[in-house]
């Protein structure tokens, strides 16, 4: 099965028996839950990767938005081959992930935190080692090591060892490789989780370099909602394992500005009045909320409308009624996050 498209997958399926920990209750109802399955015989299953159908043009920055637990990482190690997938098939770079599983593997690069990082050799060993594995030329990987280090700033960092790196310098290594071998196709599973604003900003302007230079097309999971916005030409959001939007950042924020959304910054909030500011008027669709500092209750709050309702004046009655001094409120532009609600009816956690 060939394809036009740097990645196709048709009917994509993967399934996990598992004891139920996802559920989000008591311990002791997990525990009587795992005990009558146990009894019974019985495993609970997941479907992780629900039939996902997804088409990501060669050169194209893809990618995949969802909370944690949605799917993401599964669909990267399927798609890598690092899982084998129980119904439906994918081509990758014109290989299928069932049939060419070497091919596959072979020409594309997958990054995610630490993999493959050897510990007992510095990283200008590590990079070499890597670019040997890839068939590079030793002296064409030494150049291409030397400009890669400079690039992200690591060429003080060459002759240590990973151990004395921090986390976002250990981020930044397995980066360099995908700029080193140059694969076609480059999958990066949450590149700039727990890192700081400093290091993430650089990685994704590194990111960026290799799509927009090198023309790799690059498959990208992510739970941040600006880091998507900010890099990738088109999005699938994912939700339990089911794909349940695709589009650009603009098409996809388009589709949910049939309501209103109003953001008031406000001191002397408390959790304890988004139940009552819901009931407000029944034109509230959602509420959400961003503490800023929760000693005097600095907060922003997002009110989502139904589209042609004004309840602006309702609400901000509640809040001053509630003794809560509103700094601002203004109708405000929808953002990814606003999607997702939209679609899946929760918040992106």
């Amino acid at each position: 099965m060939r394809s036009s498209y740097a990645i196709q997958t048709f009917n994509l399926t993967k399934s996990f028996k598992g004891k139920g920990y996802e559920d989000w209750r008591g311990w002791t109802d997990q525990l009587t839950e795992i005990v009558k399955r146990r009894v019974k015989g019985e495993r609970k299953v997941t479907v992780a990767v629900d039939h996902v159908d997804l088409k990501v043009a060669s050169g194209e920055f893809f990618g995949i938005l969802g909370p944690n637990g949605a799917g993401k990482t599964t669909l990267i190690k399927l798609l890598t081959c690092l899982l084998y997938p129980d119904e439906g098939t994918a081509i990758v770079n014109g290989y299928d992930i069932r049939k060419d599983r070497k091919m596959v593997k072979a020409s594309s690069s997958l990054i995610c935190g630490w993999w493959g990082t050897l510990f007992n050799r510095t990283v200008r060993q590590n990079l070499l080692f890597c670019g040997k594995m890839f068939g590079l030329d030793e002296k064409v990987a030494n150049e291409r090591i030397d400009l890669v280090l400079e690039v992200l700033s690591m060429k003080d960092k060459a002759d240590e060892l990973p151990w004395h790196l921090s986390s976002g310098m250990l981020q930044k290594m397995s980066l360099a490789k995908a700029f080193l071998v140059r694969t076609p196709i480059v999958f990066l599973d949450e590149p700039t989780i727990g890192l700081d604003p400093n290091v993430a900003y650089s990685i994704r302007e590194f990111v960026k370099k290799l799509n927009g230079e090198l023309g790799q097309t690059i498959f990208m999971s992510t739970h941040y909602m600006l880091e998507a916005e900010l890099l990738c030409d088109r999005v699938a959001i994912i939700n339990e394992g089911k794909i349940v939007a695709i589009g650009s950042p603009s098409e996809l924020k388009e589709r949910v500005k049939k309501s209103n959304i109003l953001e008031i910054k406000v001191i002397g909030y408390y959790d304890a009045l988004h139940d009552g500011l819901k009931e407000v008027s029944s034109s509230i669709l959602e509420i959400t909320e961003s503490i800023e500092d929760p000693v005097i209750g600095k907060a922003s709050v997002r009110v989502h409308v139904k589209e042609h309702e004004n309840i602006t004046q309702e609400v901000l009655g509640f809040l001053e009624d509630a003794r809560c001094q509103v700094r601002y409120a203004k109708n405000m532009e929808p953002t990814l996050e606003d999607v997702f609600i939209a679609l899946t009816g929760k918040r992106m956690e």
